[in-house]
């Protein structure tokens, strides 16, 4: 079932939540530069390092780290090391609770809908900002990733294949990449090392004025092909990387490499795909639905047709997916059914959870956009349907 709109299926750093685990990242040794005894094991001590790092990172956003408590969570995985095991982690929790530099709060068992969470206290902050030294993130930590569609967007296990392999493979270079690359951003505070902070006016669910908040962690440059369900469907597809996640109004005070930055999208994707697969022509409006009804409201409309299961579901996403717009119910409604009048030609697509489909196609087209700009020596960022690349263009030869 369609529940999420956009299938942003990597937004947990968009969310101001609890942060999650980022079990490829750590900083060697922290445990003792704070003070804490020697590891009992290797596996203890590379657990219990990488749970610090992680707690300090998200005391840098005043967020709590989420963590699971459910042993079923612990299951050998290619997402993580083996030395992540249940007894590993809940040991390397009570360890560092026990010195009351974190503080955690534990969900009872059976409670569903959040986990336990430790916090960094300020006193573990002021050790971690003398430290001094920067985290490092695994480069062999897997960047083909399946999850599934449900509420919980569980990691999902999958066994690999030559079209996988040739997936992870694609990827290298691109990684190779982002990782010499040197991103600046003046559009957005920095907080702490490489950690950007934005903020817009917005509304919360009962219509109040509030001010929307996220952060950017420009130092996790790895990026990673995200898939739904089942590779074997063709669903989804697009690579994240955190770059792509600085707001659209300051993308454009990027600067890579120390070059001012343009980002050139392709125009109308999704609704072009559509009518592509149709064998219609699509003219050069697809967004103009008459009755009043803006540019934006129709965009916004259209992209969730393609995505919602139904009418009903459609409208009430288009309410609270942007909290800018305020489209009230009876505006959606009436949006919903302009776009099916103004798309006749695309009708059976619509409102039939095709747009996870067109994604995948998007996804293939922006990464093989992205080989191919990387093999003649040009930094690119790509974000879904868009690159972001220097504004004046040194290229070099292609790669054989």
């Amino acid at each position: 079932m369609a529940n999420d709109f956009r299938y942003n299926l990597d937004d947990d750093q968009l969310r101001e939540r609890d942060h999650p685990l980022v079990a490829s990242c750590r900083l060697p040794g922290i445990a003792e530069a704070i003070g804490l005894r020697s590891a009992p094991s290797a596996a203890h001590e590379l657990v219990r390092d990488t749970y610090l790092t992680n707690v300090c990172m998200a005391g840098e956003a005043d967020r709590a780290l989420s963590y699971s408590r459910h042993r079923a969570r612990y299951r050998m995985s290619r997402y993580r090391r083996s030395d992540f095991t249940y007894g590993n982690v809940t040991r390397v929790a009570a360890d560092i609770v026990g010195t009351e530099l974190v503080t955690e709060d534990r969900t009872e068992p059976g409670v569903r809908g959040r986990q336990s969470t430790l916090k960094a206290t300020p006193e573990l902050m002021a050790l971690w900002s003398n430290i001094g030294r920067d985290p490092i993130y695994d480069g062999s930590a897997e960047t083909i990733i399946l999850k599934s569609r449900d509420e919980d967007r569980r990691l999902l296990e999958y066994v690999d294949t030559p079209a996988v392999r040739a997936m992870r493979d694609d990827l290298r270079p691109i990684n190779e990449m982002f990782a010499s690359m040197d991103v600046e951003v003046p559009g957005g505070k920095e907080i702490a090392n490489g950690l950007l902070l934005f903020e817009r006016h917005g509304k919360d669910k009962d219509g109040r004025p509030v001010i929307k908040r996220h952060h950017v962690r420009l130092s996790q440059k790895t990026g990673r092909r995200i898939f739904a369900e089942q590779f074997n469907r063709n669903l989804h597809g697009r690579l994240y990387v955190a770059f792509q996640n600085i707001p659209s109004a300051a993308r454009k005070t990027m600067r890579i490499n120390g070059e001012a930055c343009i980002e050139l999208d392709f125009e109308a994707m999704h609704p072009t795909l559509a009518y592509n697969e149709a064998g219609v022509r699509m003219d050069d409006q697809p967004y103009a639905l008459g009755r009043g009804i803006t540019r934006n409201e129709a965009k916004l409309g259209l992209l969730i047709g393609f995505n919602a299961d139904d009418r009903l579901s459609a409208a009430r996403a288009l309410v609270r997916d942007d909290d800018e717009l305020q489209i009230p119910y009876h505006q959606a409604v009436k949006i919903i059914d302009a776009v099916f009048e103004r798309h006749d030609p695309i009708r059976r697509m619509l409102c039939t959870d095709t747009g996870i489909k067109f994604m995948n196609i998007d996804s293939r087209i922006t990464v093989g956009a992205m080989k191919a700009l990387v093999a003649r020596g040009i930094p690119v960022i790509g974000v879904h349907d868009s690159l972001i690349v220097p504004l004046v263009l040194r290229a070099r030869p292609a790669r054989k």
